[in-house]
């Protein structure tokens, strides 16, 4: 499974009096997924000697529009406060849904209900056919608030807390939009009849059971010299799956991310004359790692543990000529 989603967010801020601003803006947003799972295909009157494997593959896109808000109040020189709120948007997609046999048994011969003998790839083409699918998620709602405190001069500190609704999503849930009565023309009364079997895949998903997160942020920066700048942040948050709906699907876990930085700020002097500045210069370097910690599905059939680490290094450099 995948899922991807591009967001354009045009925006305005406005000091509305002295410390005190407001925003709000846009999000125009174009998603995609692509979701690939197995079916297992036999027959109720004539038995294959094993289950025929079959690939269902989905494609879907979609768009949505949602707004944002947010406001910063400079409560006082050493304080600021701030809150956003960025609201759902739906995505109604549509796409495909096509199907391919794995060829275990697929030149098995069956009987024909019209005579004589076919082979159980014949009979797939006609009971699988591709269709038109449709579905929709919503992006979840977020909160969060903020604040930032400076006491000292050289020492700053940051925390926030932020809340996403994701038991707004929906489920990961595709339909076709053809009536199961008419999945397909090919497969007629009369093989249902003989083979003891129909058309069921008019509806393919999963249950997500994806229920609201929290997450916690906070960070200080510590500056040794007048263009110097350490960093240092934690966040925590918390799984929006229990272990009853873990799945490969959405297997998200619990999360802790450490972030370790170093910045600098300043002025670049010429080499030929140390007092002639001739730009400003900012450097930041920075090394973060995830951990979540391992967790065991109970879905029944799915008892897969998931575990993850993440290391990331970056590199930033900017010039003010």
């Amino acid at each position: 499974s995948k899922a991807r989603g591009v967001s354009i967010r045009p925006a305005l801020a406005v000091e509305l009096f002295r410390g005190f601003g407001l925003s709000v803006g846009m999000d125009i947003v174009s998603a995609s997924l692509t979701w690939s799972h197995n079916l297992f295909f036999n027959l109720a009157n004539y038995p294959l000697p094993q289950d025929m494997g079959v690939e269902s593959r989905h494609a879907l896109s979609g768009r949505g529009l949602g707004f944002v808000a947010g406001i910063l109040w400079k409560a006082l020189p050493t304080v600021q406060i701030g809150a956003r709120y960025q609201s759902q948007v739906g995505i109604d997609y549509k796409g495909d849904n096509v199907f391919y046999f794995w060829r275990g048994t697929a030149y098995y011969p069956i009987p024909d209900p019209y005579g004589g003998m076919t082979y159980v790839m014949e009979l797939l083409n006609r009971f699988y056919r591709p269709q038109h699918v449709t579905g929709r998620q919503t992006f979840p709602r977020e909160i969060a608030c903020g604040i930032a405190l400076n006491p000292f001069s050289r020492l700053s500190f940051y925390a926030e807390a932020q809340w996403d609704r994701w038991s707004e999503f929906g489920e990961w849930s595709f339909r076709s939009t053809n009536p199961d009565s008419e999945l397909t023309e090919a497969f007629k009364s009369v093989d249902e009849e003989f083979y003891g079997v129909s058309p069921d895949y008019g509806t393919q998903g999963v249950t997500l059971g994806l229920k609201d997160t929290i997450k916690l942020k906070a960070g200080l920066e510590f500056r040794p010299g007048r263009y110097l700048a350490v960093r240092a942040g934690f966040a925590r948050g918390r799984s929006a799956v229990d272990d009853a709906n873990l799945s490969a699907v959405y297997p998200d876990l619990a999360l802790n991310v450490y972030t370790l930085g170093l910045g600098f700020d300043g002025p670049v002097f010429s080499i030929f004359n140390e007092e002639e500045k001739i730009n400003d210069m900012s450097i930041d370097v920075f090394a973060r790692y995830s951990s979540a910690g391992p967790a065991t599905s109970t879905l029944p059939g799915f008892e897969i543990g998931y575990d993850s680490n993440r290391l990331v290094v970056g590199l930033g450099v900017g010039l003010v000529f």
